[in-house]
């Protein structure tokens, strides 16, 4: 229930969690995925991957097929893609224990920085938490829309 009121969010079926994650297994650290459980249930978790851009940076000119042994060299930095934490659960800590977790582990991995990506902005809660940390807005996106007729 963590992501049910997420702009286009819809929930998927452990299939086709599977179908989705199986392009990509082998370039994700499964160290950096990490689950919090209370009374033997999932609660909470949150992921986070090489931050891939950083190897791709001056690659655009190359061929995809030259850029793929690329995404396999080791990154100067994660990504913190999601945390998520049960409803019942927000407010705890459990997110702010992750994300200091992961941070751990992600500077473990030689790396020197993180990404948190895609907060909304009316993330309140994201925002704070990020903001706890330390991290500062670099970059952000817009997402547009027309209708095609």
């Amino acid at each position: 229930d963590a992501f049910q009121n997420t702009w286009q969010f819809r929930s998927i079926t452990h299939e086709e969690f599977v179908s989705l994650m199986k392009p990509i297994k082998d370039i994700i650290n499964p160290d950096a995925i990490l689950f919090c459980e209370f009374e033997g249930k999932p609660i909470a978790f949150i992921a986070a991957y090489p931050n891939f851009n950083d190897n791709l940076k001056n690659k655009n000119m190359l061929p995809d097929f030259l850029r793929i042994p690329f995404l396999f060299l080791k990154t100067k930095s994660y990504k913190i893609d999601i945390v998520a934490v049960k409803k019942s659960f927000v407010g705890r800590g459990i997110g702010k224990l992750l994300v200091n977790t992961i941070l751990h582990k992600i500077q473990s991995f030689g790396c020197t920085y993180a990404e948190y990506s895609w907060v909304y902005e009316t993330n309140q809660r994201s925002i704070r938490l990020v903001s706890s940390f330390g991290g500062k807005v670099y970059k952000t996106y817009r997402t547009y829309e027309k209708k095609i007729y």
